[in-house]
């Protein structure tokens, strides 16, 4: 027999055991109190926020209920999942064929662009089937020539870029929009206002997309700075206008006087010439004085043609609002409306210098 076991411990420690258990026993009890609060905590959040099955108040249904919560957000999950899936699958498969009509400066440009879209921008739904023009090219780059009529006849083609000559816009884009294409068209829409109204008519009854990017008559071919005119100062009244032009130096001047809708007065001189810079000079006349300088817009980190493309690519895809469109289609066709009567002023009568 073990000698241990004949000795009795002394009352003083049996009453420091005793006290030790029951601390123990305490601290347990409150540690479990706590746990099973912030089990309860946590599932009432949960039930509150996903429409779980709410809190527990013992640790008996705590097992149940965490088992039948996350079956439920499993199950949700693979539901968002599949939404998500299809959600991403419709937009890969919302596609747009184009074509690009003329190979100039402008079209080449586009067919750079559409072939080297941006990462992450709305250009991607954008697919070059080919280019048209006049002049036999065979491929620029890995993009093939078809003939009009290919393209006018083509069902995997929705849109047409047209980079042609100004002369031939109006023609071209209403050949396209009869096929029921889509049209982005280099400025200027039409070399009248009348036609330009008939085509965005036509564009509204097909159902198309009808888009003009920023030549022909000064007032028409420098259209991109009337539009930045009532884009700063908002509707314009031209007062008056006049052209030289002195033949033996291939140079003309066109002077237009407006006047804003709060009768302020503003004036746009449009010149061209021999070895004239492409530059934009701004002058501010106001009461208190004079301010030639301008301060420098923030650039871009793509060009323009890149722009007007996603800003295209946005408006097929319907990420455009109808306000916006509206704004844009007022825009488009009262800086039309204004080149033809700046036109017209010019005409009666023009000045020529020899």
């Amino acid at each position: 027999m073990h000698p241990s076991k004949n000795i009795r411990r002394p009352a003083w420690m049996n009453k420091l055991l005793l006290d030790k258990l029951k601390q123990e026993k305490e601290t347990y009890r409150v540690w479990k109190q706590e746990q099973d609060s912030r089990i309860k905590c946590t599932l009432s959040k949960f039930a509150n926020g996903t429409k779980l099955c709410g809190a527990v108040s013992t640790l008996e249904e705590r097992d149940d209920a965490i088992h039948r919560d996350l079956y439920r957000l499993k199950k949700q999950a693979c539901v968002n999942l599949r939404v998500q899936q299809g959600q991403l699958q419709g937009q890969i498969s919302k596609m747009f064929g184009t074509v690009v009509v003329g190979v100039g400066i402008a079209g080449l440009a586009r067919i750079r662009d559409l072939m080297n879209p941006m990462p992450s921008s709305p250009s991607e739904h954008l697919k070059l089937f080919g280019f048209v023009s006049r002049r036999s090219f065979g491929n620029i780059d890995e993009a093939k020539q078809i003939s009009l009529e290919d393209a006018l006849r083509s069902k995997e083609i929705h849109a047409a870029f047209i980079s042609t000559e100004n002369r031939s816009h109006e023609e071209t884009i209403r050949m396209f929009l009869e096929a029921g294409k889509h049209v982005l068209v280099e400025y200027p829409m039409a070399l009248s206002a009348k036609a330009a109204h008939e085509l965005w008519e036509m564009a509204e009854q097909k159902g198309s997309v009808l888009d003009e990017n920023k030549s022909g008559f000064p007032a028409f071919s420098g259209i991109a700075r009337l539009t930045w005119l009532i884009d700063l100062f908002g509707d314009l009244t031209v007062t008056s206008a006049t052209r030289e032009k002195q033949k033996e130096k291939n140079y003309s001047r066109m002077t237009v006087h407006f006047q804003t809708a709060n009768k302020k007065p503003l004036t746009w001189i449009e010149e061209r010439g021999p070895g004239m810079r492409r530059e934009k000079k701004i002058n501010f006349c106001f009461t208190s004085g004079c301010l030639e300088d301008f301060p420098q817009a923030p650039r871009s980190s793509v060009g323009l043609f890149m722009q007007d493309q996603n800003l295209f690519a946005k408006k097929l895809l319907g990420q455009v609002s109808k306000e916006e469109l509206a704004a844009e289609k007022w825009r488009i066709l009262r800086c039309l409306d204004l080149a033809e009567v700046i036109q017209q002023h010019c005409e009666e009568p023009e000045k020529i210098y020899s």
